[in-house]
């Protein structure tokens, strides 16, 4: 064999090796940053059901704050004849009352409450008409000491309230 012949034959298999040392490099790299990828994605993904399982958990917190007031409320229309009770279950509704707003902010915090925002809004205006309700209820009952016209003022009105709650929370279950 001549010289020319083997140097060729020896470039050929030697640009063949190259060529698929290259690809099978490629390769590797091209299925680590697949991999890579994948695992990014699924760490978001992991990442977005934890923070929307964290939002469910507040709006149920929120909802079940909103129901325990509802009962302290309930207490305090039927039962405020008695000073003692009044003073009981008004502060009782005013801790709620309190723990609600700063639940309704901590919720909007939550950079996956903003396809919330609307029905949180919602619920936050009708559940300050719903105290002034109770405001003007107490008032009522104030002017006539009849805690029953005071009750019949406002019956009824708290169940449409909580609706937006509901509804958010069907839908992040």
């Amino acid at each position: 064999m001549t010289p020319a012949k083997h140097f060729n034959k020896t470039s050929i298999l030697s640009r063949t090796f190259w060529f698929l040392g290259g690809y099978g490099l490629f390769l590797i790299l091209t299925i680590l940053g697949g991999v890579y990828y994948i695992g990014s994605s699924l760490d978001r993904i992991n990442q977005s059901t934890i923070e929307l399982d964290e939002l469910g958990r507040k709006v149920e917190t929120l909802n079940q704050y909103f129901s325990r007031q509802a009962k302290e409320r309930k207490n305090l229309l039927l039962r405020r004849h008695n000073l003692q009770d009044f003073q009981k279950y008004a502060a009782r509704v005013n801790e709620m009352s309190d723990r609600i707003y700063l639940k309704i902010a901590e919720i909007e915090q939550n950079p996956l409450s903003v396809d919330y925002k609307a029905d949180l809004k919602l619920f936050e205006i009708k559940y300050n008409r719903l105290l002034q309700m109770y405001d003007l209820s107490q008032e009522i009952f104030h002017n006539t000491q009849d805690y029953q016209k005071s009750d019949r003022f406002v019956r009824g009105y708290g169940g449409e309230v909580g609706k937006e709650l509901f509804d958010i929370i069907v839908i992040l279950k």
